[in-house]
């Protein structure tokens, strides 16, 4: 076979066919073109779904007019001028063929002015072969680009076309892409003479949102959630939405971007995917809109014609980045549903109560019904409306017949005595008195009134309201110290049984221990206030979390028994030359510590991670950990260092929410009681509150 070289026009078709696949090929070429021009609007005109005429209109810097004939000249571009460039690639195009290759296959007019010149010119090619000649044409400052009757010479090209329907489908796929993927350009699609989509330039974060919830659906719109990632390998921010369940129907709805530049990268797309499956196992379908930044240098874009393929150089950390990403902000998403849910339900709980203390009617008093004599015995034994303080009309010793006797002492058969109080009569003389026969127990209420309501009388110690019969003999008048003593009393007890009513609402928390801390309430985001041992302590949830996967990490490690987690794709991290030397040297430590790793020359390649940092940054703590691994010497004999099982401790508290959810799984955990008399000083504090209230109480009025 003889060798022989090509005509300029089959070589100029055959390249045509990298680049040019069909209509909406070209609009993506014109589109980035004009991007890549500072463009701040941009419109694109089409008849017949591309197959007629194709026309993209900018406001871009333009082309000089002695410019014009190389710009349909293959291999001719302004994006690159050396090696070195094409290494730290930051535009959209560079390859310098698509102007050339779409001219191959149509009939294309170029227009443009710049600012510096007064007068547009124009240039027409039809053809690779066809000479191209500059006339001058009105036209303002930017360029425009027709396309006309395309595979126009290549009918073999236009018979494998889809109908008209389906290739305008992916021409709004392509603009809608290159619209979401630059926020800041105002973009319009016509067809036929009429609008199909607009998106108007954004300058803020709320008009960014409606820009995109029209670009990509309404959904969007509706409770996005907001994924960000500051890794210095890699920026990662966006909305996600809660992955869809693949059996109800519906497609994946994944759009990504890499530094303004839409991909369809397999490695992006199976971690957004190893993410969804790992927060709802089963077939969850993506859907999110995720703008990815690195340096243009760590990434190599010239890996196939159409430039949506790319290759980072450290790919298992990518993908780890954005997997880690995702999954956090939707894990993040969901205990703020729940915390939401939680504060409705308790809050409907307390409207309908209230409903039911309402005056019934008009609001007018309803006659009370008549009562008998016992009836009215078992009313005064019932705490004052002041929330449970006692108001008694202070007497002399002499006219009380136990005076001298405290009002807490025990009856003759060991049971606490509850004050009770005697109604004033016309004759009453407002003094407390025992009830002269003892009365039944009262029953725990379903839930507690409001910090300013009526409460059971006394707890028995153990925590269960109780009705006691008081001791015979009238008791000695509360002092002004004592009544305040009393109303702080009273005041604790209805924070706790507050608290038991919430901690009842919590949907699926874990069932607490009798003798787990009680979890009163959340004053901030990520503090707890909790009850323990008659004390009250603010808890920080993250570091008693920390606390408590710290020693469960060292425990596993004296055992040797710390589980692993395989790793979707292995992660790699650059070590000096001494840490690699002494972790190969001590490989029974690294197993040892739930770590499966391949040891290079400067590099160790992670497999499998201990369970607790499956959720963590690996980035950031790999290295501190190998650095204490390598330098232990008893590990390999069960010694857990101290600094490591922090360092795991806090890894895996990182990704907690600060929710009452996660404050109650964690205050529920073995060990937490002794975890937080741990952490007192630097995660728990003692707010004393019985101290501050009878300062309070005591100040000068």
């Amino acid at each position: 076979m003889t060798i022989r070289r090509l005509s300029v026009r089959l070589a100029g078709q055959i390249a045509a066919g990298e680049v040019v696949e069909r209509q909406c090929s070209v609009v993506k070429e014109l589109l980035e073109n004009s991007v890549d021009a500072g463009a701040r609007s941009i419109r694109c005109d089409l008849e017949g779904a591309g197959r007629v005429l194709i026309r993209v209109r900018d406001d871009g810097c333009g082309i000089p007019k002695g410019e014009l004939a190389l710009a349909l000249a293959p291999h001719a571009t302004s994006k690159i001028s050396s090696e070195e460039d094409l290494s730290h690639i930051t535009t959209l195009g560079f390859r310098g063929e698509a102007l050339a290759s779409i001219a191959a296959v149509s009939k294309l007019t170029l227009s443009s002015r710049t600012h510096d010149e007064p007068d547009g010119f124009c240039v027409s090619c039809l053809g690779p072969e066809m000479d191209a000649s500059i006339m001058p044409c009105p036209h303002g400052v930017g360029t425009t680009v027709e396309v006309r009757e395309l595979f126009f010479n290549t009918p073999a090209r236009r018979r494998f076309l889809r109908s008209d329907r389906t290739e305008l489908a992916r021409i709004r796929d392509v603009f809608t892409r290159c619209a979401m993927a630059h926020p800041a350009i105002g973009f319009e699609l016509w067809s036929d003479g009429k609008l199909l989509q607009k998106a108007r330039a954004a300058s803020d974060e709320p008009s960014r949102m409606r820009r995109l919830a029209l670009l990509a659906g309404a959904e969007f719109s509706e409770a996005p959630i907001k994924v960000q990632c500051d890794d210095p390998q890699l920026k990662v921010e966006g909305i996600a939405l809660m992955p869809q369940d693949a059996a109800a129907g519906g497609a994946e709805k994944c759009y990504l971007f890499l530094n303004g530049r839409p991909i369809a990268d397999r490695l992006a797309l199976h971690a957004v995917r190893e993410a969804c499956s790992r927060f709802s196992p089963g077939r969850a379908l993506p859907r999110c809109v995720l703008y990815l930044a690195c340096d243009p240098s760590e990434v190599d874009v010239n890996v196939h014609p159409r430039k949506d393929e790319v290759r980072f150089h450290n790919a298992a950390a990518v993908h780890d980045l954005i997997e880690q990403a995702l999954f956090s902000a939707l894990c993040a998403a969901r205990e703020e549903r729940q915390e939401g849910a939680l504060l409705s339900a308790v809050d409907g709980e307390k409207a309908a109560r209230a409903g039911l203390d309402a005056p019934s009617g008009d609001g007018a008093a309803q006659p009370a019904p008549a009562r008998s004599p016992s009836d009215a015995s078992m009313q005064a034994a019932q705490p004052s409306p002041q929330g449970g303080s006692f108001i008694a009309a202070k007497e002399n010793a002499s006219t009380s017949g136990a005076a001298g006797r405290p009002w807490h002492a025990r009856d003759p058969g060991g049971e606490r005595p509850g004050p009770q109080l005697k109604p004033q009569g016309p004759q009453g003389d407002g003094r407390i008195r025992a009830a002269s026969a003892p009365q039944q127990q009262s029953p725990l209420p379903e839930a507690p009134q409001g910090m300013g309501g009526a409460l059971p009388d006394f707890p028995d110690g153990q925590g269960a309201f109780v009705s006691s019969p008081c001791a015979l003999g009238d008791l000695p008048p509360l002092g002004e110290k004592d009544e305040a003593r009393e109303r702080v009393r009273q005041m604790e007890l209805r924070i706790r049984g507050r608290a038991r009513a919430e901690e009842a609402a919590i949907p699926e928390a874990p069932a607490r221990r009798a003798s787990a801390p009680l979890l009163l309430g959340m004053p901030a985001p990520g503090v707890a206030l909790v009850g323990m041992g008659g004390r009250y302590l603010l808890v920080q949830i993250k570091a008693l979390a920390a606390e408590l996967a710290a020693r469960s990490f060292a425990k596993a490690v004296r055992a040797g028994d710390v589980q692993r987690h395989k790793l979707a794709m292995p992660f790699s991290i650059r070590c000096g030359e001494q840490t690699l030397k002494a972790l190969k040297q001590n490989a029974a430590a690294l197993e040892r510590c739930g770590f499966e790793a391949s040891l290079k020359k400067s590099a160790a390649e992670i497999l499998s991670v201990p369970p607790e940092l499956a959720q963590c940054d690996l980035a950031s703590f790999s290295q501190k950990a190998f650095s204490v691994i390598a330098a232990s010497s008893g590990l390999s004999s069960g010694e857990c260092p101290e600094q490591l099982a922090r360092a795991v401790g806090e890894a895996s508290a990182s990704g907690l929410g600060t929710g009452a959810a996660s404050a109650q799984a964690v205050l529920s955990k073995e060990g937490s009681e002794d975890a937080i008399r741990a952490i007192m000083g630097r995660g728990a504090a003692d707010p004393k509150i019985p101290e501050m209230a009878m300062e309070m109480m005591e100040a000068p009025r």
